[in-house]
């Protein structure tokens, strides 16, 4: 069997030329064995940083680390610490992560708390109020607030672009309803396992009921 990793060629062409380079590394996006190939090669990572007590979730090339304390000094220790290990891991195993696309976000009922000081190598990670991830927004104090503000918006645009369809301008009502049912509504309810609580807020309920 040949090598998944030989006779691979990256091909480019612009303006009327053609640009081709020989390469030997990296998952192939799209392709029938990268996911595979990927889940090998980093899995050993994730294995390790569950057998460390450190709280990770992967999807693909994104990673998502959980720490908790006390204290700001001890998140910092834990997330430097956990952070150090993961960048030498990847040096080994010859991988960069991306630090400038990396941000870290501070969950807590405090009202006033110390901003933590975070870096991967010499990087500071860049602190914010919220993080999207796989299409749901993350606010710092678990309102909600932006996702759903989000989502309404973006189900009220696609349902004015249904309603100028000259399709559905001569649907049934019932037709009508099953678009709106199988397009609009899974905009709305998508991961509301995770914010569905949040609903039972009135600032939450006007902005559904809008829609």
């Amino acid at each position: 069997m040949n090598s998944y990793l030989e006779d691979r060629k990256v091909r480019v062409r612009y303006a009327s030329k053609e640009y081709i380079k020989v390469t030997n590394k990296g998952c192939i996006q799209g392709s029938i064995g990268g996911p595979t190939f990927w889940n090998i090669l980093l899995d050993p990572l994730l294995d390790e940083l569950e057998r460390r007590g450190i709280y990770c979730q992967a999807f693909a090339d994104d990673i998502v680390l959980v720490f908790s304390g006390e204290s700001v000094t001890e998140l910092e220790r834990q997330a430097d610490q956990t952070l150090t290990y993961v960048e030498a891991w990847g040096i080994k195993n010859k991988l960069k992560f991306a630090v400038h696309k990396t941000s870290a976000m501070v969950v807590t009922k405090k009202l006033k708390f110390e901003t933590p000081w975070i870096h991967m190598g010499e990087v500071e990670i860049q602190m914010v109020d919220q993080i999207k991830m796989l299409g749901l927004i993350i606010d710092k104090k678990l309102t909600f607030q932006q996702h759903v503000s989000y989502v309404c918006t973006k189900a009220t645009n696609i349902y004015k672009q249904l309603s100028s369809s000259e399709n559905l301008l001569g649907a049934e009502s019932g037709d009508k309803r099953t678009m709106y049912v199988a397009v609009v509504e899974p905009v709305i309810s998508y991961a509301a396992g995770v914010w569905g609580e949040a609903a039972g807020k009135i600032s939450i309920q006007k902005m559904l009921n809008a829609v």
